[in-house]
């Protein structure tokens, strides 16, 4: 049998006769209270005679353990395991309080408090409001693919795309800027033609190539890009803006910084959170968790501010 360095006796074998006949149990419980009334554990139960090969088997596995293992004899030896013990136990206790409170720092919900909004947002005809958003983002895919393929020479020519690609995605960000944006319509028709190119590829792997650009250019930001992201693969690619962020904080989650101060890692992080949402909330698809934090703001966030 090989031996493993710093490797912890855990299998348990009883080993029982009975005259020529042999009982062996061998499984995870020990031979304790918990193992043996409280715990759920797994173990088998093996039937066989004195000197059959299972019997021959688990004698050797039992000599060897017995061969090397070291047996405890008398108060100094057991005092000196339990003091041993002891201060395992308050080493590995601290490390547990430790773990906590790093799994408590990282973004949990109460998804029975979500669905209560989610019902909420279900009664006022949520799902039929995201029906029509999808149909709006079809058309500003269609128009996205469009504005790549045409001759654009001018700030103008962009512009008469651009303002109804904005307004389907109800932005008024992304309008109140765009005299500044249409002045770099050349670096904003390259970031769509990465997205366009890359929208099999991981959130982090897009948010990457694009986010030099984005910042080169002015009043446009995360949340143009992120809505050009979720418009070609909104099963993969979140949203991130004001509403959504102001939402997520008011419902309980550690705060993100603004959207135009993410970096990869943050959009990485941000969009795992969303998608986490997406699932236990039945969504469709990550728009549809950007329509319902834009929903909860208008109705919830928004309310508390007047």
């Amino acid at each position: 049998m090989t031996q493993k360095k710093d490797a912890t006796f855990h299998p348990k074998i009883y080993y029982f006769r009975q005259s020529k006949n042999i009982f062996i149990i061998t499984g995870s419980a020990n031979l304790t209270g918990g193992g043996l009334y409280k715990n759920f554990e797994v173990s088998v139960l093996l039937e066989t005679g004195q000197g059959s090969p299972i019997d021959m088997e688990f004698k050797s596995i039992i000599n060897n353990y017995s061969e090397n293992s070291t047996q405890i004899f008398g108060e100094l030896q057991l005092n000196q395991y339990e003091r041993e013990y002891k201060t395992y136990h308050k080493k590995h206790k601290r490390a547990d309080k430790e773990f906590k409170e790093e799994i408590w720092s990282i973004h949990k919900f109460d998804i029975s408090q979500i669905n209560k909004f989610v019902k909420e947002y279900i009664i006022d005809n949520g799902f039929q409001g995201f029906n029509k958003r999808k149909e709006n983002y079809k058309k500003a895919k269609k128009l996205l693919n469009k504005i790549t393929k045409e001759k654009i020479i001018s700030p103008s020519d962009f512009l008469k795309y651009y303002e109804v690609i904005a307004k389907s995605f109800h932005s008024s960000g992304l309008l109140r800027g765009k005299r500044e944006m249409a002045n770099k319509y050349k670096s904003i028709l390259s970031l769509i033609k990465i997205i366009q190119q890359n929208i099999r590829s991981e959130p982090i792997v897009v948010f990457s190539k694009a986010l030099p650009l984005v910042k080169s250019i002015e009043r446009f930001g995360v949340n143009g890009l992120t809505e050009i992201m979720n418009t070609y693969n909104p099963n993969k690619f979140s949203v991130a803006n004001g509403r959504t962020l102001k939402s997520l904080s008011d419902l309980g989650f550690t705060k993100f910084p603004s959207a135009n101060n993410f970096n990869h890692k943050i959009y990485e992080e941000y969009n795992k959170l969303i998608s986490d949402i997406a699932i236990a909330c039945k969504f469709k698809d990550l728009g549809q968790v950007d329509h319902f934090l834009s929903w909860y703001y208008e109705n919830h966030v928004k309310t508390k501010q007047i």
